[in-house]
């Protein structure tokens, strides 16, 4: 786990994020927030427990432990990607410790019709390249790997990701159904030019919330908040502030 900065806590569960260098939008939030980054079971340099067995099951930890994370205080959720799919899987079962919800281009629902970028069918670095709009960026942001301790933990968020969302892809239909017992203010974050998560399944989430709201970073690919890191925290500052105490 990682945190830094101090103020009323944000929990940042991260997706395909992990693979890039995210110091820049950690820095803008961490002025005025503390940002508490876990690394997921069975990712990163976390634990991989037998009971791991499906999203749900990283959902329910995150209930156990989301008070021990903040000190008690109730936190922002916000999610990206991956992560964003286990944010709501959390906030459908229980809200009574989360402020607001952030999901930055999130996994979990898709729109009839609409196609994904499938992620298990390119190669590391083809994968790498379509995160971003600017390509050349998301190569300058890359997290090498260039060690055996990067290698296992590659493998091992590989093989994590594989487990939660191999089939269906990167989804789940009981989620969809479930997604007005999220009663807390939302806010939605999409890249203009997602080529993982195209923007029209944000229609889904705005269906389906009764408190949500849109905001559109144009120009940006999959992952905004790497990509255009001041211009994300901004918005989500802003979100945060129109939040109720």
């Amino acid at each position: 786990m990682r945190s830094r900065g101090a103020g009323p806590p944000i929990v940042l569960l991260q997706g395909f994020d992990v693979a890039f260098r995210d110091d820049r939008f950690l820095e803008q939030l961490s002025q005025y927030h503390e940002v508490i980054v876990p690394d997921h079971p069975g990712f990163g340099r976390s634990d991989s427990p037998t009971w791991l067995r499906n999203i749900g099951d990283v959902a329910y930890f995150y209930l156990e432990i989301l008070p021990e994370l903040s000190g008690g205080r109730p936190v922002h959720l916000m999610g990206a990607s991956l992560g964003g799919w286990l944010a709501a899987e959390i906030a459908v079962r229980d809200t009574s410790n989360i402020r607001s919800l952030i999901q930055i281009s999130p996994a979990g629902v898709r729109k009839k019709d609409t196609a994904i970028g499938d992620p298990f069918i390119r190669s590391p670095e083809v994968s790498a390249d379509v995160m971003f709009a600017d390509r050349d960026r998301a190569r300058d942001l890359r997290r090498p790997i260039d060690s055996d301790e990067q290698i296992d933990v590659h493998l091992k968020n590989s093989i994590g990701l594989a487990r939660l969302g191999w089939q269906p892809r990167l989804a789940s239909a009981e989620l969809q159904r479930w997604l007005h017992r999220i009663r807390v203010p939302t806010c939605l974050l999409w890249g203009s030019f997602d080529r993982i998560m195209p923007i029209e399944h944000a229609q889904v989430w705005l269906d389906s919330l009764d408190d949500a709201r849109l905001e559109v970073i144009d120009g940006a690919g999959h992952l905004p908040h790497i990509e255009m890191p001041e211009k994300t925290a901004a918005v989500i500052a802003s979100f945060i502030r129109e939040c109720p105490e």
